[in-house]
């Protein structure tokens, strides 16, 4: 949780206006967005597993960076490349084809179980 610590990362790197305080939290969130972009083709190609792991890998990796950082322009940097690595559960879970099978096979069986469940509610009325 970085937005409870802004002030005192800020004390700690000089950081004196509050765009570049701020750009320290979003700067995770912007590269959060973009991963997917990469990611999802990236395990399209080479498979969930392996594009998940090393994702998860260099998002521990730039973490642990973040916290060794020694300058702003460092940690604005390993803050991005850890929102890189983070994205990869989205990237992978949503644009995977086999998510979309088992989305489509749920909401079948809702579709179903609200058909029965309105017949039942009907007759209990009657």
């Amino acid at each position: 949780m970085v937005a409870p610590a802004l002030p005192s990362i800020a004390k700690e790197f000089g950081i004196t206006t509050e765009v570049e305080s701020q750009l320290v939290l979003s700067i995770f969130i912007l590269a959060y967005a973009i991963g997917p972009l990469f990611l999802g083709p990236m395990s399209e190609i080479h498979g969930r597993v392996p594009v998940l792991q090393i994702a998860n890998l260099f998002y521990l990796v730039f973490n642990i960076a973040c916290g060794a950082s020694k300058s702003k322009g460092q940690m604005i940097a390993f803050r991005f490349l850890s929102g890189l690595g983070g994205s990869a559960p989205l990237a992978v879970s949503l644009q995977s084809h086999e998510f979309r099978k088992v989305l489509a096979n749920q909401s079948r069986l809702v579709v179903v179980f609200l058909a029965i469940v309105g017949v039942r509610m009907n007759e209990a009325e009657l």
